[in-house]
């Protein structure tokens, strides 16, 4: 915390200082380093927070252009001086030296023993570029409102670009340790050194380091005197939140396994200030000035530029979501430039998003009831999706897997089935925990018999296709709407949903799917988790470096084979995704082995050392393919399950996926259920239901779906016990029948189609006394029924759609999502 008031006194000295300079002396310095040729200055002095930079040129023997850089005494401490401009040297030569970024040329330099005035300084070419703040870097036109959620204009994704490169360059410089680079010794040049000559040798040497000892602070302390700019409270306010960032930084936001490295060079500016790097006026990069305070860091620590929507740090936690928008343009770039330079994607994956919305079964089932009517489209939008944020570190459980009874619904959605990226499975291997073969498939015959395929696919590229459909403003009824950062708070299954703030949202229709430790679900019945007494790691791995290693290649040569390595209390389950860019990992194995607990927190963090501890005595190959996982992706879920539930619905709730019967991960069916709910949902609430029927149509939903749901369930369960003496206890193939060779959007269809006939004849010729038949099982609970003056003799009937036109409730569809901590 530094004082104004000193502040405001070296801000006076440094001015003197400057006015102080001879550009004649100046123009002198440069021309001794020039065989004395003489120069002038063409464009006036530009200072900068810590240097004063003179533009010179030379006319003869041909025109050369130089910048003279000299620093501000009152702006850095004269301990500091050498210390800088050496890092700074070292790091221009060492980066020149490994990578292609473009950095000036330089020309001359000293140290404070010989320098200027008892000042180091450093000649170099002059680059004649602009900063993007130059080029007009703001909400507009060029940059695609960039303050906003806007689309990547073609000047943004050429920016973007240049940017990936620079960053995925410096990541492919990895040290043994953190600090500063200098030069071995002050006796080799920094003009013609290799370097092999360059070393990690001085302190990671910050901005903010040299302003502590500019104001004689010891780093990470408080100025003990009373600043007296400020009023009796905002002392006290800055303690607080420094007290708590602390915590924070240590307690949650720091890898502790970034001890172990690796470490990495980082700019030390160029992530904060917009101006040091330069382009030309088709915005190819010229130039990446001010290296002074470079440093070598842990990987945790180089992060994207926090300008990336024109604004500084506040203006980041202010718009979160824009700068998180503009982070996701600048990785795929990175990703795409790790792909042409044939390497692994290390820093595409450290930058894998910190927070997603995993929506992905509330969007199948909004993509299919958006054709639900709205008397006042123009006043009230139909359908929304209530989403809550979801904090994930990298693509945790990426990946999923999609089967027949899937792959023949998604398509009839509009689900482009390439834009999924997907890797085709047509190759199915048991291994035993040495890595020995059991059991090689080749599924051509059974796939041709389930006509569909079966793909792998990443869940976040499905979880886009369906936003894409889902939000498209063509077609049949009204796109959905998009709510994010909205917690629902409570659940009235009458009226509608709370959010915080107590806001009701009052809904027609209420689809709870979130997850199995699901709110919603409390509405209807309480019913306690049971665990398993199994839990799973999550992660994935980049192919590429699976692929680089020959211990490892091997594993990855099928790109179309679901592998699964058995033990007889645990297994492991890999295979490829996003076009056999990444390998999907889920590892059970007994939960007593973790700290997994069963609460709303069921999933959490943990340490590549944990899974090759677990799974220490399998496959060598394998372990070692585990050693190049991110630490951070690593997550580890608790195995839970529950009893069936007496019923799905109440009145205008419905609950579908995991929130109304999870499927424990052994038969690729929880994702699958999910969406087969969506499309009998879809089926029960045609374009022209009116919301008075909703109640019913939804026990009609539950009706068609509950013996299926429930049946799978108990296939995951069977599927999932333990091998006994190195014996499977039951085929993993063999539900396969029931599970693919089914049709929920005919199987629904069809079932309401008869349900409507049926109805229609009650309403016309059924006698008093005659039951109407039961189309399909009915779960406990039964039906719900309503007494009308339409039927013959009074009898019982279900309203269905005869209430005149005008009369339907003006309300909106909300969908709950899963709960923070919950994947669908």
């Amino acid at each position: 915390m530094r004082d104004a008031m000193k502040s405001d006194e070296l801000d006076e000295e440094r001015d003197r200082w400057v006015d102080s300079l001879d550009d004649a002396e100046i123009c002198r310095l440069a021309s001794s380093f020039h065989h004395g040729d003489p120069c002038t200055i063409f464009r006036p002095r530009k200072r900068g927070g810590f240097n004063i930079c003179f533009f010179v040129q030379f006319e003869s023997p041909q025109l050369e252009r130089w910048v003279v850089r000299i620093p501000i005494p009152a702006m850095v401490t004269k301990a500091v001086l050498d210390e800088k401009t050496e890092i700074e040297l070292a790091t221009m030569r060492y980066v020149s030296a490994k990578t292609t970024i473009p950095i000036p040329k330089v020309h001359a330099y000293a140290f404070s023993d010989t320098g200027l005035n008892g000042l180091p300084f450093i000649i170099m070419d002059f680059v004649d570029g602009q900063s993007l703040k130059d080029h007009g870097f703001k909400a507009g036109q060029t940059w695609g409102e960039a303050l906003f959620l806007g689309p990547q204009t073609p000047a943004a994704k050429v920016v973007h670009q240049q940017l990936a490169d620079i960053y995925v360059q410096l990541r492919q410089l990895e040290f043994p340790k953190i600090g500063a680079l200098g030069l071995s010794s002050r006796d080799v040049s920094a003009l013609s050194c290799g370097p092999e000559e360059i070393s990690v040798c001085h302190r990671p040497l910050s901005i903010e380091i040299s302003d502590q000892e500019l104001d004689g602070l010891e780093p990470g302390e408080l100025d003990k005197e009373r600043d007296q700019g400020m009023d009796d409270n905002e002392p006290a306010s800055i303690l607080y939140a420094a007290h708590h960032f602390k915590h924070f930084i240590q307690n949650e936001w720091l890898d502790q396994s970034a001890n172990e490295g690796p470490f990495v060079l980082v700019h030390g500016d160029m992530d904060i200030v917009i101006g040091d790097i330069l382009f030309d006026n088709d915005y190819k990069l010229v130039g990446v000035l001010d290296w002074e305070w470079s440093r070598v860091v842990p990987v945790q620590l180089m992060m994207p530029p926090i300008w990336l929507t024109a604004g500084n740090l506040q203006w980041v936690l202010l718009m979160d979501e824009t700068y998180n928008k503009q982070v996701g343009y600048v990785r795929a770039a990175v990703q795409e430039r790790e792909k042409e330079l044939g390497i692994p994607p290390l820093l595409s994956t450290e930058w894998a998003p910190l927070e997603k919305w995993y929506v992905i079964v509330p969007l199948a089932t909004a993509e299919k009831l958006r054709f639900f009517p709205n008397p006042h489209p123009a006043q009230n939008p139909r359908l929304w999706v209530v989403m809550d944020k979801y904090n994930i570190i990298g693509d945790t459980g990426a990946a999923i897997h999609l089967c027949p009874n899937v792959t023949r619904i998604l398509p009839r959605w509009g689900i482009k089935m390439e834009n999924l990226s997907p890797n085709s499975m047509s190759r199915y291997v048991e291994r035993a925990r040495g890595g020995d073969i059991i059991r090689d498939v080749d599924l051509a015959e059974s796939n041709a018999r389930w006509v569909y395929p079966r793909y792998m696919v990443h869940r976040s590229t499905l979880q886009r296709e369906l936003i894409r459909v889902a939000t498209l403003t063509e077609g049949d009824g009204e796109p959905v709407s998009l709510v994010a950062k909205k917690r629902v708070t409570e659940v009235d299954p009458e009226a509608g949903v709370y959010v915080e703030n107590s806001t009701l949202v009052s809904a027609d229709v209420i689809i709870g799917a979130d997850g199995i430790s699901s709110a919603t679900r409390e509405t209807i019945k309480k019913v306690p988790l049971v665990r398993t007494g199994k839990a799973a790691f999550r992660f994935i791995i980049a192919a590429c470096a699976a692929e680089s290693d020959p211990e490892t290649a091997s594993l990855v040569s099928q790109k179309d084979t679901l592998t699964i390595w058995f033990a007889d209390d645990r297994r492991i389950v890999m295979y490829p995704c996003e076009n056999s860019e990444w390998l999907n990992f889920v590892c059970i194995y007994p939960d007593e082995e973790s700290q997994a607990i069963p609460t709303k927190d069921w999933s959490g963090e943990a340490s590549r050392d944990h899974v090759l501890h677990v799974f220490r005595d399998f496959d060598k190959a394998l372990l070692a393919l585990f050693r190049k996982a991110n630490k951070k992706t690593i997550r580890v879920w608790q195995l839970l399950d529950m009893e069936a539930l007496p019923t799905w619905t109440s009145s205008r709730l419905a609950l579908m996926g995991d929130a109304a019967h999870p499927c424990l991960p052994y038969q690729a069916q929880g994702g699958a259920q999910a969406i087969e709910d969506a499309a009998a949902l879809a089926a029960v609430l045609p374009k022209g239901t009116d919301p008075i029927d909703v109640p019913e149509r939804l026990k009609m939903y539950e009706k068609i779906r509950y013996e299926r749901a429930t049946r799978i369930q108990e296939y995951s369960r069977l599927t999932g016990q333990d091998w006994i003496a190195g014996k499977p206890a039951r085929d993993m193939r063999e539900f396969e029948t029931y599970n693919f060779d089914h049709d929920e959007i005919e199987n629904s269809a069809s079932a309401f189609k008869s349900w409507v006939e049926v109805e229609w004849r009650s309403l016309t010729v059924t006698p008093p006394e005659e039951e109407v038949p039961s189309l399909v099982s009915t779960p406990p609970g039964g039906e719900e029924e309503r007494s009308s003056s339409l039927a013959p003799g009074g009898g019982k009937e279900r309203s269905l759609i005869l209430t005149p036109p005008g009369e339907e409730k003006k309300r909106s569809l909300v969908l709950t999502p899963p709960a923070e901590g919950e994947v669908p």
